[in-house]
């Protein structure tokens, strides 16, 4: 390589390095007005000082409860079991929440020629373990005899339920026919009348069942 080639790579490179320098200069130099334009001056108010809070001055009311769905503390295996369940149920919750019929509870009125309704005994039993255990009896207002539902179909017509109905899949699907929604209400009457009285007296009712009737077609 020449010696006028290498001098005129010397240049070139010399007049690239000095454009360089003088774009980091130029650069620097507006970059250093930028920040110094948010430095505060002496007409800014001073720094505020945020205080935030990490403790609640809330207390909850959250409270335990428990469904009794079937008839493990009616016919336990062994007195001594089901006594440690109580215990626990005693030391744990607050409510016991009971169906009127169904998960664990008999049909309170399974014959219609009956005026009233008068198989209460796995019903009476369920809310005794609420008394046992210190809980408030919850009593959800859920299911219904079977001769008082019917299931309406995709065709308008209407399924009534049978005797061997009343605890098979269909009546989960049925609702209280129209001309039955009075003697459902009567049961529920009657359900609170036992029930709202001494020993238990404090029992919450809560509906769990859809109250729509079915006009028989």
């Amino acid at each position: 390589m020449s010696r006028e080639k290498q001098y005129n790579r010397r240049q070139v490179l010399g007049v690239a390095l000095a454009a360089l320098s003088s774009f980091l200069l130029l650069f620097t130099s507006d970059e250093q007005m930028a920040f110094s334009s948010l430095a505060p001056t002496p007409d800014m108010p001073p720094d505020t000082t945020l205080h935030i809070a990490t403790t609640s001055q809330q207390t909850s009311a959250f409270t335990l409860g428990m469904s009794d769905v079937d008839t493990n503390l009616i016919y336990p295996q062994s007195s001594e079991q089901a006594s440690q369940i109580k215990h626990l149920l005693a030391q744990s919750s607050s409510f016991t929440n009971i169906h009127i019929m169904g998960w664990g509870a008999d049909d309170p009125w399974p014959d219609p020629a009956q005026p009233e309704p008068t198989n209460w005994t796995t019903l009476d039993k369920k809310l005794q373990i609420a008394l046992d255990t210190g809980t408030t009896p919850v009593l959800t207002l859920c299911e219904a005899p079977w001769w008082m539902k019917g299931r309406l179909n995709a065709d308008g017509s209407t399924t009534r339920l049978t005797r061997d109905d009343d605890f098979a899949d269909i009546t989960y699907d049925a609702r209280i026919l129209d001309n039955h929604m009075s003697d459902w209400l009567h049961l529920v009457q009657r359900i609170a009348e036992r029930y709202m009285a001494p020993p238990t007296m404090y029992a919450i009712f809560r509906s769990g069942m859809s109250l729509k009737a079915i006009t028989i077609q």
